[in-house]
């Protein structure tokens, strides 16, 4: 082969790009191997789509699992709280008022009790000149020569009231079983006081005092029975 058709022959080839043979692409797309990539490939996101759907239900479902656990959780917590606490606070409650009527009471009693002493103190100072209702009376009537009363009473709460007949002062006095008890000042003439004593049963005496003549009394034997 000569050299200038050698030439001519480059030009030709370079001149004109080489070509897939006719059907070559139709053949490529449905190459077996083209398609089971293409078909994997489908159900792995067919797979994906549905594992996402599963795991957006699934995760629904836990959130609506979890707050109603809570819910039911917290209602049960407090049923527990009211079921203890309502009875104690009924206790506390009964507890309160039980201290507050004890209160009352001894406070009741105290005032009583302050009521009595703040009496037998003014009696102790201040002669009484009334007897007690709930005092059993008995007269007395005393001069410089004699003591009229009776020799026998009932034993508990006595009111002697005591008149002074005479034209000297005088007192009276109550002596047996631990007691000693007499007027605070002397009755004068034509006075009328009255002394209070609690008598048990057995053997007592009564005595007038003159006080101008301190050596002269007049006694009665006092039976309580």
């Amino acid at each position: 082969m000569s050299e200038d058709l050698q030439a001519t022959l480059a030009q030709l080839t370079l001149s004109r790009p080489l070509s897939r043979p006719r059907g070559f692409a139709h053949l490529c797309r449905g190459c077996p191997a083209r398609s089971i990539r293409e078909r994997a490939a489908r159900q792995a996101e067919a797979r994906v789509g549905v594992f996402s759907k599963r795991s957006c239900a699934q995760i629904g479902f836990r959130s609506r699992f979890v707050s109603t656990m809570k819910t039911f959780l917290a209602i049960i917590l407090a049923g527990a709280i009211s079921v203890v606490v309502l009875p104690l606070q009924a206790q506390t409650e009964k507890k309160d008022e039980s201290v507050v009527d004890t209160a009352a009471q001894k406070t009741k009693e105290a005032a009583h009790a302050v009521a009595k002493t703040t009496k037998e103190a003014a009696e102790a100072v201040v002669d009484a000149v009334t007897p007690d209702a709930d005092a059993t009376k008995v007269n007395v009537n005393v001069t410089e020569d004699s003591m009229d009363m009776p020799k026998s009473v009932e034993p508990g709460k006595t009111a002697f009231v005591v008149k002074n007949s005479g034209k000297e002062k005088h007192n009276f006095e109550v002596r047996g079983h631990g007691i000693d008890k007499k007027f605070m000042l002397a009755l004068a003439p034509d006075e009328t006081k009255v002394l209070h004593v609690d008598l048990k049963t057995g053997k007592y005496k009564a005595m007038c005092l003159m006080t101008d003549h301190a050596k002269k009394k007049i006694a009665v034997d006092l039976t309580v029975k």
